[in-house]
């Protein structure tokens, strides 16, 4: 907490390095130390009207660094609110995926508060589609090429410092191909949920490990044309639960 407000110009999610300022008595100089980072969070006092000793704190939330104390100084930092995530994923739906995430909370008064989009990258191999007697998609145990993107919001929580928990829902398409074998991509559309734990090893990188889950809805498509299949029926178990781990960046 600090007693500053809307007066000085704060907003929701804007950064702030916390430093300790120590006097070295030996060199009689002052040693300047970083001992954390935090952000706003949702309650900023109003304090345009109001004479600073009697106003009340507006609170923070801790991202990254040690304990602090009170009687630490406060340096406004600005960041651009964005990040980027490199990951790889287990399971039938893994692969190698990229994410770029937008604070867009400071937007909305919501603190860690993130609109993300995603693409990834994966191969596989499964048996042709067969209804009826008839081979309508002559997979043959080939390999084929998925390519992942959507979108999903995601709501991060610091009960830790250093510690980020990180639920997420999302909407994403898979697009299927193998130019040797099909004409076209197949796609189908999915349900995405899961969540994620970010460790800090410092305050603009983060080590990630998540789950997700994903559901298949609606029928897929093969080109323009709608198949009268789930995705699921023409590619056996691609649903389900993956783990991932990987790296984030912060900016």
């Amino acid at each position: 907490a600090a007693r500053i407000g809307k007066k000085e110009g704060l907003r929701v999610d804007q950064r702030f390095f916390v430093y300790e300022h120590r006097y070295n008595p030996a060199t009689q100089e002052i040693i300047e130390r970083k001992r954390g980072v935090i952000r706003v969070g949702k309650d900023i006092t109003d304090n345009r009207d109001i004479a600073s000793t009697e106003m009340e704190p507006s609170k923070f939330y801790q991202v990254s660094g040690r304990r602090l104390h009170e009687g630490y100084i406060l340096q406004q930092n600005n960041d651009f609110g964005l990040e980027l995530r490199f990951d790889y994923g287990l399971g039938e739906m893994g692969g190698f995926n990229a994410e770029i995430g937008a604070l867009v909370g400071r937007f909305l008064g919501i603190p860690s508060f993130y609109l993300v989009g995603m693409v990834g990258f994966g191969s596989g191999s499964y048996p042709s589609f067969v209804q009826g007697g008839q081979t309508i998609y002559p997979f043959a145990g080939e390999d084929l090429s998925f390519l992942k993107y959507g979108l999903s919001l995601a709501k991060g929580l610091y009960i830790v410092r250093n510690f980020e928990i990180r639920p997420h829902f999302g909407v994403f398409f898979e697009t299927a191909r193998n130019e040797d074998i099909i004409d076209d991509e197949i796609q189908g559309m999915f349900l995405n949920a899961g969540g994620s734990l970010g460790i800090h090893i410092v305050h603009y990188m983060q080590l990630v490990v998540g789950y997700n889950q994903f559901i298949s809805i609606g029928n897929a498509s093969y080109g323009e044309d709608d198949t009268d299949y789930s995705y699921t029926d023409i590619f056996p178990g691609r649903e389900g639960g993956a783990q991932f781990f990987g790296i984030r960046f912060i900016f």
